[in-house]
Formats: structure tokens, sequence, C-alpha cells
């Protein structure tokens, strides 16, 4: 009799997520270090425009950096360093700046804090400041044109009655 071979299960070995590690940053509040690859600066992209986004409550684009616990001064180098986290952060500002402005138009929002942070938020409004910047600056080049009005003496009237002598001289 032929002895019937049985197929035996193979041991799966799991296999560990393998990161290339590019760098790595402190935990804003717990202080441990956390490694950070290229596909977390991917996600960290998507993530913050999602939030400009949908989170009513983003009014500031440093915000982003403490809800996820990163530095500030870390954000910063790390937008330096990766260009596809600098356009997030840029499309990011311009949502927020969007958000900002119609809060301001329907009052909801301070409309003098709004017009001296828009050019950090809007494209649009920082193009607009320099274009009066640069005419403010056109304008002083070609110095302050004086105006004088002369004014004929008005005639006396019911109304207003004429001066006394002593008072034209004063």
């Amino acid at each position: 009799m032929s002895e019937i071979i049985k197929p035996t299960k193979i041991p799966q070995v799991r296999q560990k997520n393998v990161y290339r590690v590019a760098e790595e940053y402190q935990h804003f509040f717990t202080g441990k270090k956390i490694p950070v690859s290229i596909k977390f600066i991917n996600q960290l992209c998507l993530d913050l425009v999602k939030w400009a986004y949908r989170d009513e409550t983003a009014l500031t684009a440093g915000s982003f950096w403490l809800i996820k616990s990163i530095p500030f001064r870390t954000g910063r180098s790390w937008r330096e360093k990766y260009p596809q986290l600098k356009q997030a952060y840029e499309d990011a500002k311009q949502i927020i700046g969007i958000r900002r402005e119609e809060g301001s138009l329907l009052r909801k929002f301070d409309n003098a804090t709004f017009f001296r942070t828009a050019a950090n938020y809007s494209e649009d409004f920082r193009d607009t400041a320099v274009f009066q910047s640069e005419l403010k600056a056109k304008q002083e080049e070609k110095g302050k044109a004086s105006i004088t009005v002369v004014l004929d003496k008005f005639p006396d009237s019911k109304l207003v009655p004429e001066k006394p002598k002593d008072e034209e001289n004063k």
C-alpha cells in the first residue's frame, strides 16, 4: 500500500513593514523620537490639506503642527526640504485664507485682524499689497504736489452776518 502524502501547512512568516527612515523628529508633548519616512511625509501632505478644508476651526496654518504634535521649527524645516509638503502647506494656507476672508465679510472675525494678516494666507492679497506699495513708492518719487485753493469772499447774508472788523485781524 502506498502511503498518501498529506500536504502540510507551511508556516507563514510575518514580514514587518520595512520603511526607509528619512529622518526623525521629537514628539512635541512626549519628547520621544519618531522616525519619519517619505511615506509619512506624503501622508502628512494629504492630512494637512484635508484638515484645512474640513476643519471649520482651522484659522491658522501653524495649528496643524500643534495638532500633529510636531514642533513648529520641524514643520518649517520639512517645508524647505520636501517640495510636496511646501506645496500642500501653501494650498492649506489658501483654503484657510478663504475661510478667514469669508468670516471677515460675514463679520464673524474682526476686519482689522483679517487685513493685517491677509497677505500671509492669500496670494491675491499679497499681490495687491505689493502693487499698492509700488504705487506709493512711485508717488513719493514724484514728490508731493502742493495745491493752492483760492476762495473768493462770500457775500454777507441774513443767515451769516458780517464779522466784526477786530475778528478779521486775528
